[in-house]
C-alpha cells in the first residue's frame, strides 16, 4: 500500500481513546512492517479481552511480527484470559521455541481445567515429550475429552487399543478408522461387530468402512443382514455400499437370485436396482418373465425402473460438474424431482456428490448441500415407515 492511501490508516492508528478496529484491519491487509511499532502500542494499551486486542494480534501476526516484545504482549493476554483462542493460535504460529515455552508453562497451570483450547496447545505442540504426556495424562484416559481429539493425535499420544475399542463401541466410525494404525486386526473386527451388531440401524457409511477394511468379511457380514427380514435400511444401507465394491455385488446378487427362498431372491433383484445403471440388466429381464413368485417379478420391475432413475440422476451429476449460479439451482432442483427416495440417499455419499459441488460458490454449496440433507432425511422417513409397515403385517 503506497504512503498516500496509507496516511489515514496512520492518523487513525494515532488518535488517543479511540476505537482502532478499522484502522488494524487496514494495517493488517496493508502490508507494511513499519506499522508493526504503532500497532504493538494499541496491544500494549488494549484490555486483553477487548476486540481491538484481538485485531491488533492479527495486524502484528499478518504484519510478520516475530518479535520478543509481540511475544510479551501475546503472554500478557494469554495470562489475563483475554482472547485465549486467538493468543494461542498466534503463539503457535509465531512457532519458536519461546514461545512453545510460554503455553507449555500455561498448560502445566491448567490442572483439571483442561477443555478444547488446552487440548489445540497441546496438539499443536506435538511431538514434543510434555505435549504427548499431557495428552496421555489429560485427554487418553477421558472418554469425553478423546471425543474432542483427532484420533491421529491420539494414536501419537499413545492411545491404547482397548480405548479405541471403547469408543469404536459408541458407534464412532473416526474411532475404527483410526484403529487401524494400532492394531488393523481390532479395527476389522470392531468394524464387523459394529455391522452385525447394529443390525437394522447400520447405515451405508458403516457398511462402507468395513469394505473398505477387509472386503471378504463384510461379504460374510453382509449375508447375515440380508438374511435377516424386515431390515429395509440395512438392506438399503448394504446395496449403495455395494456400489464401491462392484465384483462383490456380482456374487452375493447372484448367490442370492440361485436361492430357493423367494425372499432371498427379492432382496437380490431390489439389490441390483441399487447398483450402477446396466448391472444384471438381462438376468433382471429373465426374472420378469420367468420367476415363479409375484413378488420377486414386481422386485425385478422396480429394479430396473430405479437403474433407470439412476443414469438420469448421474447425467444431471455430471452436468452439475460444469455449471454455476441459476443453472446450478435449476439442475439441484432437477435432482431432488427424481422421485425415488433411494436415489436421493446415494445423492448424498460423499463419493459421488463431492466432485459435482467442487468449485461452486459458497452460497451455491451451502443451498445445494441442504436440498440433499432434507432429500436423505425424507428418504429415512420413508424407508422407516415401509420397514415399520412390514413388521405389522406379520402374522
Amino acid at each position: 500500500m503506497c504512503d498516500r492511501a496509507l496516511a489515514p490508516v496512520v492518523s487513525a492508528l494515532a488518535k488517543e481513546g479511540a476505537n482502532h478496529a478499522r484502522a488494524l484491519l487496514a494495517a493488517a491487509l496493508s502490508g507494511r512492517a513499519d506499522l508493526i511499532p504503532q500497532v504493538r502500542m494499541i496491544l500494549a494499551n488494549a484490555d486483553p479481552s477487548s476486540e481491538e486486542a484481538l485485531f491488533a494480534v492479527i495486524a502484528l501476526d499478518a504484519l510478520g511480527d516475530r518479535s520478543d516484545e509481540f511475544l510479551s504482549l501475546l503472554r500478557r493476554m494469554l495470562w489475563c484470559g483475554g482472547r485465549r483462542p486467538d493468543c494461542v493460535s498466534a503463539l503457535l504460529r509465531l512457532d519458536t521455541e519461546a514461545a512453545r515455552e510460554v503455553l507449555k508453562g500455561y498448560l502445566s497451570t491448567r490442572g483439571n481445567s483442561f477443555d478444547h483450547v488446552d487440548i489445540a496447545i497441546a496438539e499443536g505442540l506435538l511431538p514434543d515429550p510434555a505435549a504427548v504426556a499431557l495428552i496421555q495424562e489429560r485427554v487418553v484416559g477421558d472418554r469425553r475429552r478423546r471425543r474432542a481429539v483427532d484420533y491421529d493425535t491420539l494414536v501419537a499420544a499413545g492411545v491404547t487399543t482397548d480405548q479405541m475399542l471403547e469408543d469404536a463401541g459408541a458407534r464412532r466410525l473416526a474411532a475404527i478408522e483410526a484403529l487401524q494404525c494400532i492394531d488393523p486386526i481390532a479395527a476389522i473386527d470392531a468394524a464387523e461387530a459394529l455391522i452385525v451388531a447394529d443390525g437394522a440401524a447400520v447405515d451405508m457409511h458403516e457398511a462402507a468402512l468395513l469394505l473398505d477394511l477387509d472386503s471378504q468379511r463384510a461379504g460374510q457380514a453382509f449375508r447375515q443382514l440380508f438374511a435377516r427380514p424386515h431390515a429395509l435400511r440395512a438392506h438399503e444401507a448394504i446395496t449403495l455400499a455395494l456400489r464401491l465394491a462392484p465384483n462383490l455385488a456380482t456374487d452375493l446378487v447372484q448367490e442370492m437370485l440361485n436361492a430357493p427362498e423367494a425372499d432371498l431372491r427379492r432382496k437380490a433383484v431390489l439389490a441390483c436396482g441399487g447398483q450402477e445403471p446396466g448391472f444384471f440388466e438381462d438376468r433382471l429381464q429373465a426374472v420378469i418373465i420367468g420367476d415363479p413368485d409375484r413378488g420377486v417379478r414386481q422386485a425385478a420391475h422396480d429394479a430396473l425402473a430405479r437403474q433407470r432413475q439412476d443414469h438420469a440422476v448421474g447425467r444431471l451429476l455430471e452436468r452439475l460438474r460444469e455449471v454455476d449460479g441459476l443453472d446450478a439451482l435449476r439442475l439441484g432442483h432437477a435432482l431432488l424431482g427424481i422421485g425415488d427416495v433411494r436415489a436421493m440417499v446415494w445423492l448424498r455419499h460423499p463419493r459421488c456428490v463431492d466432485p459435482a459441488l467442487r468449485g461452486k460458490s459458497p452460497w451455491l454449496r451451502k443451498r445445494l448441500i441442504n436440498w440433499l440433507q432434507d432429500a436423505r432425511r425424507k428418504a429415512d422417513e420413508v424407508l422407516e415407515r415401509e420397514e415399520r409397515e412390514a413388521i405389522n403385517r406379520l402374522p
